[in-house]
């Protein structure tokens, strides 16, 4: 019990979960460019900025509620390809109760 108890109380800096976000959306960019087909080099920054600014406050809703309630290790990261994700460890039950 005593090393489950430490596994979940253990915690990652926020640099880390920072790097990790930063080194994700570099990759999308990377990827994203390449793969937009006829547009112009302006129209395909145009329309990767939008596709990022919206994934980013989508999963940034998903990343609130999971601090709100209180998963550890939260991260949001870009998947290149498909689109972003938020994970966290969560040690309650569901509905609250411990």
């Amino acid at each position: 019990m005593a090393e489950i108890e430490r596994l979940q109380l253990n915690k990652t800096g926020w640099i880390s979960g920072l790097v990790i976000l930063l080194a994700s959306l570099a990759v999308f960019l990377a990827v994203g460019t390449g793969g937009l087909g006829e547009q112009t080099a302006k129209e395909s920054w145009e329309t990767l900025g939008i596709v990022v600014g919206v994934l980013f406050v989508h999963e940034m809703g998903h990343y609130l509620a999971m601090r709100v309630f209180r998963y550890r290790n939260v991260r949001m990261f870009f998947i290149p390809g498909f689109g972003a994700a938020v994970s966290g460890q969560g040690y309650e039950a569901p509905d609250g109760r411990r």
